[in-house]
């Protein structure tokens, strides 16, 4: 596996293709996009501008706290912070093409050396699961409060304590039985490492679920505050956990939009253009924008 990697991680045309490719891709579905909103009766003004420099900015805080994480978990000593953003948007215009984005690890091989694409794995895959485990917990506390459009009887103490049991069950079966000895034989990573990972890890979920409510408010979003919050802590759990979706979850992101949150608006086109406007920024511009530089760049090279 790894030979086939190095081969087309080294390969300049498989590179150049692939980045037009997903220049190509996410033009097309912006266009799209935008044939929607001109097709509905939604209103967009200047008065998005605001808000949308605001989550722009945090898309840059969202990713430096992604950096921050993976560094911390491969190591400080052997990947400084600057590497450690190339790889994360590397990994990212990799993982757009796989299902759940599965193929990150291998983009982020690209700033590695040969002897520590092991090293960039592990940190990838306990950077993931830390950040699945957030996601879990602060699911479970959605799935509790929330308001959801049809009746679910969900019992608040009940619901929470089957989140934290299945993230307790989780924990003991990776430190237990035949994944311990994985583990132990294959990801060696230390405890404080793993507790700042887990601190980014949550700082990350408060960053993309605030620029949500934040999107959501200015899309119409008549609910209140905790509504909106709740609201996305579901859907977040629901599109991470969701098997086999394409695009770094944008379709799943929109139908689940329209579900929980078109109960709060006017026009119910404000919830999917408040869900596409965040894939655009947090994942659709990063990807772009790295996809024409690594593209360029190569071109120079050759």
């Amino acid at each position: 596996m790894y030979k086939r990697v190095s081969t087309a991680l080294n390969n300049s045309a498989a590179l150049i293709t692939l980045r037009l490719a997903t220049i190509v891709l996410l033009g097309s579905l912006a266009w799209l996009k935008y044939a929607d909103v001109q097709s509905t009766a939604l209103q967009i003004d200047l008065g998005f501008l605001l808000p949308i420099l605001i989550v722009g900015i945090l898309t840059l805080v969202n990713l430096a706290t992604e950096a921050l994480k993976y560094q911390t978990l491969f190591g400080k000593k052997e990947m400084d912070f600057d590497r450690s953003f190339k790889s994360i948007l590397a990994g990212m215009s990799v993982g757009i093409w796989t299902p759940n984005r599965a193929g990150e690890f291998i983009g982020r091989l690209e700033y590695v050396s040969k002897e520590k694409r092991n090293d960039s794995i592990v940190a990838t895959l306990a950077g993931s699961a830390i950040q699945g485990v957030v996601t879990l917990f602060m699911g479970a506390i959605g799935f509790a409060f929330f308001k959801f459009p049809i009746q679910i009887n969900l019992p608040i103490y009940s619901t929470v304590f089957i989140g934290l049991l299945i993230i307790a069950a989780s924990y003991a079966i990776f430190r237990t039985g035949p994944l311990r000895r994985f583990r132990e034989k294959h990801v060696n990573v230390a405890p404080n490492r793993v507790f700042v990972a887990s601190v980014f890890a949550f700082l990350r979920y408060l960053i993309f679920t605030s620029q949500f409510v934040i999107l959501l408010n200015s899309f119409g979003f008549q609910g209140d505050f905790f509504q909106a919050y709740f609201g996305v802590f579901v859907l977040y759990v629901v599109q991470t956990y969701m098997p086999g979706s394409l695009l770094s979850e944008l379709g799943v992101r929109e139908v689940l939009s329209i579900f929980l949150f078109a109960a709060f608006f006017e026009n119910e086109m404000g919830a999917v253009m408040a869900a596409f406007c965040l894939w655009l920024l947090n994942i659709g511009f990063p990807i772009a924008s790295w996809s024409l530089y690594g593209a360029l760049k190569r071109v120079e090279l050759n």
